[in-house]
């Protein structure tokens, strides 16, 4: 649950108004704790790989990259549609139908996935219900989507939208600088410059 002061900002980012009765913390804004958010790139990922597996018939590569995109039905309240969805929208794809026992399940999950010819690239997006829409772009060959992103963020100045779900070329990055560090942190002249 929100505080009061955080529901009152958000209801009036969202345009909600509590009824007579109702506080601010009533009128159903929630706040997801960064383990839900962890728990959907999970979800993600793992969607991600399966639907691949099916699709292309071999397993998403280690050295592979994941970037992961959502939004929740706050963002359409906001700004009167799912942005993500309308940047995609021309992106050609399929829209495999959804049944249980003859009854249509898109209202509880929904996807539509496009492949690149080459089968080496390809993009999720999906609907989880009224709450939360998600897009994955994937590609098999390590460093492609990689450089983009930090192209991206190097412009933008900051981290943006994207996430990484896997990367092999992030990663080795990653191990490198927080090796550096290390050996920054224990090396006997950053010891001797300490003194």
């Amino acid at each position: 649950m929100p505080t009061s002061a955080q529901a009152r900002r958000h209801n009036r980012e969202l345009g909600v108004q509590p009824l007579p009765g109702q506080t601010q913390r009533d009128t159903g804004v929630l706040l997801f704790p960064a383990r839900v958010f962890e728990a959907v790139q999970t979800f993600a990922r793992k969607l991600a790989k399966g639907i691949f597996y099916r699709e292309i018939g071999s397993p998403f590569p280690d050295n592979g990259c994941l970037l992961f995109q959502c939004s929740t039905n706050a963002d359409l309240v906001r700004n009167g549609r799912y942005i993500n969805f309308e940047a995609l929208k021309d992106l050609p794809g399929v829209i495999p139908g959804m049944k249980r026992d003859k009854q249509e399940l898109h209202d509880q999950f929904a996807m539509k996935l496009t492949v690149s010819d080459d089968q080496t690239t390809f993009v999720v997006q999906f609907t989880l219900g009224a709450v939360l829409t998600g897009v994955v772009f994937g590609c098999v060959n390590p460093g492609h989507f990689e450089q983009s992103l930090s192209d991206i963020r190097e412009v933008a100045g900051h981290a943006g939208p994207l996430s990484v779900l896997q990367s092999g070329v992030l990663d080795d990055v990653f191990k490198q600088r927080a090796g550096a560090r290390r050996v920054e942190a224990t090396s006997p002249a950053s010891a001797s410059a300490q003194t």
